[in-house]
């Protein structure tokens, strides 16, 4: 039996008459069909880190021959069957396992090794006299780590879902009148963060973009539904073609992508946001692929490399603003410039961007060598995500920073060191972004390093017994693209990252998906 993503429905049946013909990911799906990589898998997983193992040991022996190159390996191998896996379609396009294998082979594998090749210096003012030794004890961390990640992850996944005995089907009549309300607002919410920062121009030509700007102060709720603009549109699109009954395969699916990246541009991408474009756009996907037009894994790999390209010019954009990028554009100034006005590169955007193995090392490094005491926040940095979504006008002492910034900033300084206002040598703020294991090291050391791995897992494995479950057309398909990122986001970002996460690209789309749907209790036989 096929995974619900790889089938479709007739050209003349609706979706409810789909949802009917009860077409859905049975429970005795053999595991080794959907769940779990094999030894063939395997195999050509350790021959494709042999092989990125050497080009990299055979430019600089001198460097790279150390012992940290076998957990490394042994790290990318567990991922990369993951990866070969999603590859060659064992796994349904939109399963989160494949992502995070494909994604793996960066974080775990070739990450650390960009960060010896070129001989980076440190994090921030901590510098690293020798990264090798620290890259490895981190990598059998994540060896094991990985273990744990795939044993949670396989006994979640094969608990039953309540999702399979539920079925969401589009109301019309609710879906007439509820879309229009949502997307209205959204584009008034999103005149009003253009008005409070001064016009299109004042946010075009900050020379820094973000928002840490003073007319955005108690903003929060204006940015949120600014951001659900996009998927409030996609959906919108969707629930037309639905209602119109059409399924054919046309190239109408690629003008409603594009028009989505212009419209993560416009929204969260003037402020210089590439997370929020790409997070958006694999959102988005998911309603395109499951409701527009099957994508496949080639189409999907080729998008990869313009969208590299994209969001590593659009770095510029972000430290040097669209001033930089003008004078990129007229010939004022160079890449090589920008490079090194902004700091930003292509290695660097690998390193700091997608891996989190440079400032996890530099923990290790704390924490194992003390060249200070770091006092742990044993789990506090994770409720305390939740407090920056309050807004002033309810906590009015609320502090500026809190959680990770502040606990960072100590375990890169020392103790005593934050400061909100870093002026002229009084004091030092980090804002770091230190990922699963290395948010789990600020509170619990290297001993929460395991637990965490392990709880992403249970995590993973629920989220993709969901996603197999639902049956073609649910409603609940159009939220697909958020639980397949949200399990990679997990292992990059930090918790108030994931609380805004779902604050801002789930919560106002998970409404009106909500509102717009009739909920089926199906017969269980």
């Amino acid at each position: 039996m096929k995974p619900v993503d790889m089938i479709e429905p007739a050209e003349d049946m609706s979706p409810v008459d789909f949802m009917e013909s009860d077409v859905m990911v049975e429970e005795d799906v053999p595991v080794n069909q959907l769940g779990y990589a094999g030894k063939s898998d395997y195999i050509w997983s350790f021959l494709g880190v042999i092989l990125i193992v050497s080009v990299f040991v055979m430019q600089q022996p001198d460097k790279l021959m150390h012992w940290m190159l076998l957990p490394l390996a042994l790290c990318g191998t567990i991922v990369g069957a993951d990866a070969i896996r999603w590859i060659k379609g064992t796994y349904a396009l939109y399963d989160p396992k494949g992502m995070i294998g494909l994604y793996g082979i960066n974080f775990f594998l070739i990450a650390p090794f960009l960060i010896v090749f070129y001989d980076m210096e440190g994090v921030e003012t901590y510098i690293v006299a020798q990264w090798q030794p620290l890259l490895g004890l981190m990598a059998i961390f994540n060896f094991f780590g990985l273990i744990l990640y795939k044993v949670f992850e396989k006994l979640a996944f094969k608990r039953p879902s309540k999702v399979e005995s539920t079925y969401w089907s589009l109301n019309p009549g609710r879906a007439t009148f509820y879309v229009p309300i949502f997307v209205t607002v959204a584009i008034v919410s999103y005149g009003i963060y253009i008005v409070r920062l001064g016009g299109l121009g004042g946010v075009l030509l900050q020379e820094r973009q973000g928002e840490l700007r003073e007319g955005l102060t108690g903003g929060g709720i204006f940015m949120i539904l600014r951001d659900a603009l996009p998927m409030s549109v996609l959906i919108g699109l969707t629930i037309n073609k639905i209602k119109k009954g059409i399924y054919e395969n046309s190239s109408r699916w690629l003008l409603v992508g594009m028009g989505m990246l212009f419209l993560f541009i416009l929204t969260s991408g003037l402020r210089g946001s590439r997370a929020a474009i790409g997070y958006g756009l694999i959102c988005a996907g998911g309603v395109i692929h499951h409701f527009w037009k099957r994508l496949t894994m080639k189409t999907v790999l080729l998008s990869l490399i313009p969208l590299m390209i994209f969001f590593y010019f659009y770095s510029f954009y972000k430290s040097a603003g669209i001033i930089g990028i003008s004078g990129l554009l007229q010939g004022r100034t160079s890449i090589r410039d920008l490079q090194e006005e902004t700091t930003r590169t292509f290695t660097g955007m690998l390193i700091g961007d997608l891996s989190r193995a440079h400032i996890q090392a530099v923990e290790l490094d704390v924490l194992v060598n003390k060249p200070w005491p770091y006092r742990y926040r044993y789990g506090s940095t994770y409720p305390k995500a939740f407090g920056y979504m309050i807004p002033r006008q309810i906590w009015r002492s609320k502090p500026n920073d809190m959680g990770r910034i502040i606990a960072g900033t100590e375990m890169l300084y020392g103790e005593g060191t934050y400061s909100a206002t870093v002026l002229g040598g009084g004091g030092s703020r980090s804002s770091q972004l230190y990922g699963l294991a290395g948010e789990a090291m600020l509170n619990f050391g290297i001993y929460g390093i395991l637990p965490a791995f392990a709880v992403w897992g249970f995590i993973v494995g629920k989220i993709r017994k969901r996603i197999y479950s639902y049956r073609a057309g649910d409603m609940r398909l159009m939220m697909s693209g958020f639980w397949l990122l949200i399990c990679n986001v997990i292992l990059v970002a930090d918790a108030d990252q994931i609380v805004w996460f779902f604050t801002s690209l789930y919560i106002v789309p998970a409404i009106l998906v909500f509102l717009i749907s009739d909920k089926i209790t199906l017969n269980e036989n």
